[in-house]
């Protein structure tokens, strides 16, 4: 179990620094407005 959580650990943290991640959050953002607002 302790693996699986370092690896989980490791791979969020790669997401994160990758620009991916702002275009997937910036996608997340605009839709929530749209949809919620």
């Amino acid at each position: 179990m302790r693996n699986m959580t370092a690896i989980a650990t490791k791979e969020f943290k790669s997401y994160l620094t990758s620009p991916m991640a702002y275009v997937v959050t910036g996608i997340f953002l605009v839709l929530t407005g749209v949809f919620f607002s």
